[in-house]
């Protein structure tokens, strides 16, 4: 924040003073402004220059901006992820269970060669 916006106090944005609203300019453009007098274009460029590039909701969700359920889509991939690993460590357990793997079943060959002569 300070690099972009050196003016502001970052501990003095809240919700409401950090909205961006439209306001016409004197020559009849429109600018977006807000109360705390933050540059949020400039923090975005300022974050992609340290390589911390992230999305900020500039316009609020009264003016049209976007839901996006990613949270709950990943906590939904984990968990599907968790159960499918649940079945393959089940699976393996019925299989170990069903073939004999004990060493007492395992013929042992004394001499090779009179065991094929």
């Amino acid at each position: 924040m300070r690099s972009s916006n050196p003016q502001v106090d970052p501990m003095a944005i809240t919700v409401q003073s950090g909205q961006n609203s439209q306001v016409k300019q004197d020559d009849g453009s429109i600018a977006l402004q807000n109360e705390a007098g933050v540059d949020w274009f400039a923090f975005q460029e300022a974050l992609g220059r340290l390589g911390c590039m992230g999305l900020i909701d500039l316009e609020g969700p009264s003016s049209g901006s976007a839901y996006f359920n990613s949270e709950g889509r990943i906590m939904a991939g984990n968990f599907a992820g968790i159960i499918a690993i649940g079945i393959i460590v089940i699976g393996l357990s019925k299989l170990y269970k069903m073939q004999p793997f004990k060493a007492e079943n395992i013929q042992v060959i004394e001499d090779l060669v009179t065991h094929y002569h």
